[in-house]
């Protein structure tokens, strides 16, 4: 799972803030070394049981967030009364699931619809590279939830839920519809997902070379069969939004 290079860098992240626990650990008196004698051990397993959580993209990049991941989960864990790794890897997960839940209240700058040229002439190219870099990070979550939430057979609806999750709405409705755009004669997205896509996206930032960018920040690499399958989920999960309760 180390392999995984969103694994490793929270692997690699936590291992760092244990070799950091373990040095102030040294400089204290033989007594305070063995009050936290638990401790140690204990996030010395939660580096091991790692391996064994079963975390996706956007848990992954959730709890990479934190400040001091592996502390945060040895206080989930202590109040467990076992030091199962199977325990360790649940504690994991749920952590990265509150991360989670806490990354989807942030304000995510919200999206520059206009071109490049629009953003130099009214000196607004802060906003445009902020927006330019969020599609790229909204690009990559899809990919990973279209290829997590596949099982070769169907999509499952978790897929979108995922990238909402950690996007919102405005920005995956955004990069969605400028996939399906650059895939101008695709006969695999149907007519009525790229009459949405064109709705949704109606400017296109086109360089000096004719292309459009959105070529770069939306080139999904997913199959075009399954982004159409993600549209649709996407535009079902719209259309129940926009129904009143009654």
């Amino acid at each position: 799972m180390k392999n995984d290079p969103l694994v490793a860098k929270l692997y690699n992240k936590m291992q760092q803030e244990q070799n950091e626990y373990r040095a102030w650990l040294l400089a204290q008196p033989p007594e305070e070394i063995l009050n936290h004698a638990y401790e140690y051990s204990s996030r010395e397993d939660i580096l091991i049981a790692l391996e064994n959580a079963s975390l996706r993209p956007a848990q992954l990049r959730a709890l990479l967030e934190s400040q001091a991941p592996l502390a945060d989960i040895y206080k989930d864990y202590r109040d467990h009364d076992t030091n199962a790794l199977d325990v360790m890897a649940m504690c994991i997960e749920d952590r990265a699931d509150i991360d989670l839940m806490e990354s989807t209240k942030k304000n995510w700058p919200p999206v520059y619809y206009q071109t490049g040229r629009y953003a130099r002439e009214h000196e607004e190219l802060p906003q445009y590279r902020a927006s330019m870099k969020l599609n790229e990070e909204c690009r990559d979550e899809i990919d990973d939830a279209i290829s997590y939430n596949y099982n070769g057979l169907c999509l499952d609806d978790g897929a979108v839920q995922q990238v909402l999750a950690g996007y919102g709405a405005e920005r995956t409705r955004y990069i969605v519809a400028a996939s399906i755009q650059v895939r101008d004669g695709d006969a695999r997205i149907s007519p009525q997902n790229r009459r949405w896509a064109n709705s949704v996206r109606k400017i296109k930032d086109i360089n000096a070379d004719g292309y459009d960018k959105a070529a770069y920040y939306a080139n999904l690499q997913s199959h075009a069969g399954l982004i159409d399958i993600f549209t649709s989920r996407l535009r079902q999960l719209e259309r129940k939004k926009a129904v009143p309760e009654r």
